[in-house]
This record gives C-alpha cells, sequence and structure tokens, in this order.
C-alpha cells in the first residue's frame, strides 16, 4: 500500500507540474472567457447541481435572453404576452440526446468495456429524453421564498441513475432503456441560505446527470465509476458575494431508503465549499461520507457495509479571451471494503482545455488517469446496485487493479441555441492486472487493454 501511496503522490505531483502554468497566472482583468458548458440555474454551479462557480448565476444574468434556447416554457404564453408559468417564477423545458459511438475493435458483445452511458458499440442509442420543471427561489427582492424541481430522465442513461426504493420498480425486464426520476426536491430560501429537501444531484466533480450540460458526451471514469450521480436528504448553502459553503444529512449514495440491503443502511455527511477570484478562476470542494455496501456479508448472509469517504477538488480558470482551464481531482477510501478486510481505494485526476473559436463552435480536450487501487470500482454493469432488470457489461468483467486513462478530443458544435452536436474521438487504455478468474481485459470481449472510439451525439433543446 505504500508504494501505491508513493505511485499516486508522484502522479499528482507530475499533473500539478503539467498545470502548473494554468495555476501560476496571476487573474487576467478582462473578463474571463465563455465557459464551455451550459450556464447552470442555480448560484455556486458550473454543472447543474455542482458547487464550483459561485458568479456564474449574475453572468448569465446580465447575459440577457437573447441566446437563451426555446423552451417549453414558452407555450404558455398568451396573445397578450403574458406567461402564466414565467410570471409566476415557473419553468419547463428539456431536451434530447442521442448518440452513435464506432468502436474500431469491432466487439462482438456490443459492448465499450466500462465506459458507460455511450456503452452501446456501432449502434444507436437513445441516451436521454429529459423533462424538467422548475422553480428556482429568489431572495434579492424579499427576504423568504419557497421552489423546487422535478426531472424525468429516460432512455438508455436511466440504467446508471438509479436509486434504490424509487427508480426500481419503473425498470422493464433485460432492456437498454428506462425511466428515472433524478431529481425531485423542494427548496426553502431565506436570505443568502438556500436549503434543499428531497432527491438532487450530487454535487461532486466537474460532470453531471443531464448530459446536455456536459461539454463531451462520453464520461470520465471519475464520473462514471467513483462518484454517486445522486443523494435523497437536505442540503444547505449559503452564497456570499464571491463564495459558497454548503452542508447536509443524506442516505448515502444513490439511495431513496434503506430497505434494499445494498443501500446504505443510515445517515451521511455531504459538505461542500467554493471561492471564485478576481478574474473569474475558482475553486471547490466537495466531501461525502457514509457507510455504504462492500464486498463481505455476515454469517447469516445479511450484506455488511462499511465507512465510504469521497473527495472532490475542481480548480477552473479562464486562459485570455477564449480559452479555460479545469482541474479535477477525487479521492476515495472505504474501510473493511474487499473480502480480506482490507480497505479500498480510488483516485484520479481530470484536466481540460477548451478553446472558443466562435461563438458556436468550441473545441475541448479531456486528458485522465484514474486509478482503481483494488479493483473495487471499476467493470461489470454497475457493481453493488443488484440492477438485474436492466442489461449491461456483464459481470465478470470486474476485478481491473490498476489504471485508467482516457485521452478525448473533439468540438462542441452550437449552430442554434437548440441545437448541440458533440463529435468526439476517444482513446481508452489500461495498466494493471486483471483479477477477476478468467483474465478477462477490460475492452474488446475482454481481449484487450485498450480501444479507440469514435462517435457523436446530437442534442435538442426544448
Amino acid at each position: 500500500m505504500k508504494l501505491r501511496w508513493k505511485a499516486a503522490i508522484g502522479n499528482l505531483a507530475a499533473a500539478l507540474f503539467i498545470a502548473g502554468p494554468a495555476f501560476a497566472q496571476d487573474p487576467a482583468p478582462a473578463a474571463p472567457a465563455a465557459q464551455p458548458a451550459v450556464v447552470a440555474t442555480e448560484p455556486g454551479s458550473i454543472v447543474e447541481g455542482s458547487t464550483y462557480c459561485a458568479a456564474c448565476q449574475a453572468a448569465a444574468e446580465e447575459g440577457g435572453d437573447e441566446d437563451a434556447p426555446w423552451e417549453l416554457t414558452n407555450l404558455f404564453t398568451n396573445s397578450s404576452g403574458r406567461n402564466f408559468l414565467a410570471d409566476n417564477g415557473f419553468s419547463l423545458r428539456g431536451n434530447l440526446a442521442q448518440s452513435y459511438v464506432f468502436n474500431f475493435a469491432g466487439p462482438s458483445d456490443r459492448f465499450n468495456g466500462p465506459v458507460t452511458w455511450t456503452d452501446r458499440s456501432n449502434e444507436y442509442q437513445l441516451n436521454q429524453f429529459y423533462t424538467t420543471f422548475e422553480r428556482v427561489t429568489n431572495t434579492e427582492e424579499k427576504f423568504f421564498d419557497i421552489g423546487g424541481r422535478v426531472d424525468v430522465l429516460a432512455g438508455t442513461n436511466a440504467r446508471f441513475v438509479q436509486a434504490y426504493g424509487m427508480d426500481l420498480q419503473w425498470a422493464p425486464n433485460n432492456s437498454f432503456y428506462g425511466v428515472v426520476m433524478p431529481q425531485a426536491y423542494g427548496e426553502i430560501a431565506t436570505g443568502k441560505i438556500k436549503t434543499k429537501v428531497g432527491r438532487f444531484f450530487s454535487p461532486v466533480g466537474y460532470f453531471g446527470v443531464n448530459s446536455a450540460d456536459n461539454f463531451f458526451f462520453s464520461l470520465p471514469y471519475t464520473y462514471q465509476h467513483g462518484e454517486p450521480f445522486t443523494h435523497t436528504g437536505t442540503l444547505s448553502t449559503y452564497t456570499g458575494d464571491n463564495f459558497s459553503v454548503g452542508a447536509g444529512v443524506i442516505r448515502g449514495w444513490d439511495n431513496f431508503n434503506s430497505q434494499n440491503p445494498l443501500a446504505s443502511p443510515g445517515l451521511g455527511f455531504l459538505g461542500t465549499a467554493s471561492y471564485t477570484f478576481e478574474g473569474g478562476a475558482s475553486v471547490g470542494f466537495v466531501w461525502v461520507y457514509s457507510n455504504e455496501a462492500n464486498q463481505n456479508v455476515f454469517v447469516d448472509g445479511a450484506q455488511q457495509h462499511s465507512p465510504r469517504f469521497l473527495q472532490t477538488f475542481v480548480y477552473q480558470k479562464p486562459i485570455g479571451e477564449k480559452m479555460s482551464y479545469v482541474f479535477q481531482s477525487d479521492f476515495g477510501n472505504q474501510t473493511k471494503a474487499l473480502t480480506t478486510g482490507k480497505s479500498a481505494q480510488w483516485y484520479g485526476i481530470n484536466q481540460y482545455l477548451f478553446y472558443d473559436i466562435n461563438d458556436k463552435w468550441t473545441f475541448g480536450t479531456n486528458f485522465e488517469w484514474f486509478q482503481d487501487d483494488d479493483g473495487f470500482r471499476v467493470g461489470g454493469f454497475l457493481p453493488l446496485t443488484g440492477l438485474q432488470n436492466y442489461r449491461g457489461l456483464p459481470l465478470n468483467r470486474v476485478g481491473y487493479e490498476g489504471s485508467f486513462f482516457q485521452l478525448t478530443v473533439g468540438p462542441k458544435w452550437t449552430p442554434n441555441p437548440n441545437l448541440i452536436v458533440r463529435p468526439n474521438l476517444r482513446f481508452d487504455w489500461f495498466t494493471g492486472e486483471a483479477t477477476n478468474g478468467g483474465g478477462l481485459r477490460p475492452f474488446d470481449d475482454g481481449t484487450r487493454n485498450t480501444q479507440i472510439l469514435l462517435g457523436t451525439d446530437v442534442i435538442i433543446r426544448f
């Protein structure tokens, strides 16, 4: 374990050295470059639900509605120009995301290894039909306000955003498609404090559940295998002029209630903090602590649980007027997670560089290193979730002790506010040992440590 820690520290030091020029630059006095990700709908976020950009909402409001997409809310505008929903602070919107990914190896099982969401090779996927009904709280002119939000996701991505006790009953048998409700919460705002109660996106990391809010349509390993997607509980956030802090009580990772033996049996902690510097650079932290299922059972066959801790860190910085840089790191640890009684650890680094070519084209690059020390997180179809009704990567494709790397490059084209096209080229490779008994490697029907994917998706916003 000491050698693994030394290797991890060495990799982190190397990544920081590479990222050094971006960190070292003084904040530019000019206005920050436009964020490549879709601007979130709540203060303190880049991707909806995250906590890393306290100035984003204000910037969006200054920009006006000139480039806003047409939304379903507009259907409620009457002949006099009044809109019942908008006039009362409500909005109804959605998007349709669909993709096709070509795998150069042409695996016979048609799975892109442990790459999830866009997991099927050489076939069309309707990834998500996503709808949102929301009322954003606003206390600029009053001290108290009430709002909330409900999201519904239908499509192939639904398999990966399940919560115990909420979504499994909607699962069709042996299907790639499903329906989930990834968010359903009420929100109370008093002054500068907002409190969510219900099920909401986890604020960890840089990516989000709604694919339309991400720059790339394919996911990094840190997000798909190292982080929770949603929490159920409460989260209170105080937002100042250039910072935010938050704390809440949750029912663990991706859990609505604790009836399922694999679900978290008790309450956990969720904490957030962010700070935005002059010039637009920002930092954000998220901490998650809860008891989660491990690989062990008691003598009577009951599932065992043990403490799990996750920390994510995100640094973002505009570089001049057209470029922006993002650095993200994750560290996760679960005590007594393995059948040997030992702890499991996973950690990684993501780096992004975006260049705004013009107001319709942005080019992006993402390089990632993700370390699964004990083969506990990556592989199989959502290990430890018991989603027997859904189809996914076979459960014998697990136990990859080592490092996963991926390099993704490609543009994001927005010809108009209601249409987004995201072609990209992705390289995946694994260095380490396969301890699944059959010696199955992660890619190409279990025969290779590498794969190359070329794909695109098209998003229609409404």
